[in-house]
């Protein structure tokens, strides 16, 4: 069985709560405070991707596998204050930790991309944990580029996460059929 990407649904939140729990445990639990995981409830998650669907300006995305969710991705305008205006951001991609090293996440993201171009942007952004290694090599291996802009979390002032940018082409246009 292929694997399927969608938008999300309402349907949807309770798995996506927990993808989303799961795979934070798995790729950030050896540097993260234990404390974050108290905060990270799966009532919150699935409060918050409720709101992900309700806004205009952010899309959800979920990808299937054999009718399972196994992971997601949360893009759109891009947040930043200094965001020019065809700037997008990924704001969150997720995978269940036994779906990694699949092309699963490369699908996701890659599908994400082309509707964010198709769509007017020219620049994508996101922000990765400084100390999340695994993160890192993942978005570089996309194409992504650190440009230098950190900051703290929300979470804790001394976690901190460092910004990348990639640059969009425009969708090629068929000129024949």
């Amino acid at each position: 069985m292929q694997p399927e990407i969608r938008p999300a649904k309402e349907k949807d939140l309770q798995e996506l709560a927990q993808v989303h729990i799961e795979s934070w445990k798995a790729a950030y639990g050896h540097f993260l405070p234990a404390y974050v995981f108290d905060w990270i409830t799966t009532e919150n998650r699935v409060e918050r991707f409720k709101e992900s669907l309700e806004k205009e300006n952010e899309e959800l995305a979920v990808i299937t596998f054999d009718g399972k969710i196994v992971g997601s991705i949360a893009f759109g305008k891009c947040r930043d204050e200094e965001g020019e205006d065809n700037r997008a951001e990924i704001w969150g991609m997720y995978l269940l930790p036994g779906y990694w090293w699949q092309g699963l996440g490369t699908k996701l993201v890659n599908w994400a991309l082309e509707r964010l171009k198709e769509n007017g942007y020219r620049r994508v952004t996101l922000w990765v944990f400084e100390d999340s290694t695994g993160s890192r090599q993942f978005y570089e291996k996309l194409g992504f580029k650190p440009e230098g802009t950190t900051r703290s979390t929300r979470i804790d002032d001394n976690i901190r996460v460092l910004r990348y940018i990639k640059e969009l082409t425009p969708p090629q246009r068929q000129l024949f059929s």
